[in-house]
């Protein structure tokens, strides 16, 4: 059995208290954030496409296509993965699970898109059953799915949330959260249980609010 990121020992792990890089996941403060208008995010993911499922040392990832256009720049999608439970807080309260889409442009920036999702009884969509309970490391799948509707967003420069943590990103917080199943929250129980990294001081970063 393969071994996984041990998120109870989180202070082990390499380069947690030896980084100047500010460190993610925050706890976003609703009415801290700073109000900008910019029309220029574009994400762009292939409805019908044959994802890669894969379960790694830090979890379960699931390579994909897609790219990702803001300011200027262009980031292609190299993987996304499930975390049970939110890894950022919004005003002190954690979401039911988060999703991060981590994406990389032709000059090595990083940036990762982030989606909320919350446990709803009447959802009957099963995106995350398709996905990790499949019994087949190729799961024909549209990504869209797990994107909500209104793309406004929060963002901030910060960490990844797992090793290696010396590495500048770019945060897109979606608002907007989407709905999950009691049974998919479950799945993610029964696969990655509470694997939220702690949270991490603010200090002086801003915090954006763009709406869409």
């Amino acid at each position: 059995m393969m071994k996984h990121l041990d998120y109870r020992h989180q202070e082990k792990w390499a380069l947690a208290n030896n980084t100047l890089i500010p460190q993610s996941p925050i706890d976003v403060q609703t009415d801290q954030l700073l109000a900008e208008v910019d029309t220029s995010l574009q994400i762009n993911l292939p409805s019908d496409q044959e994802v890669i499922v894969k379960d790694t040392p830090i979890g379960i990832q699931i390579y994909a296509d897609g790219d990702l256009q803001w300011r200027g720049h262009e980031y292609m999608l190299n993987r996304f993965h499930f975390h049970d439970g939110a890894e950022h807080l919004v005003n002190g309260k954690r979401h039911a699970a988060e999703i991060h889409f981590a994406f990389e442009s032709v000059d090595i920036n990083q940036l990762v898109l982030a989606v909320f999702a919350d446990v709803d009884e009447d959802c009957t969509d099963d995106s995350i059953l398709t996905l990790l309970d499949a019994p087949h490391k190729l799961v024909d799948f549209d990504i869209n799915k797990l994107l909500p509707k209104n793309q406004t967003f929060w963002t901030y420069k910060g960490s990844m949330t797992t090793p290696p943590l010396n590495q500048t990103i770019t945060w897109l917080i979606l608002e907007e959260p989407i709905k999950i199943s009691p049974a998919e929250k479950d799945l993610l129980q029964d696969k990655l249980r509470s694997n939220y990294r702690n949270i991490q001081e603010t200090k002086d970063r801003d915090v954006y609010r763009i709406e869409d």
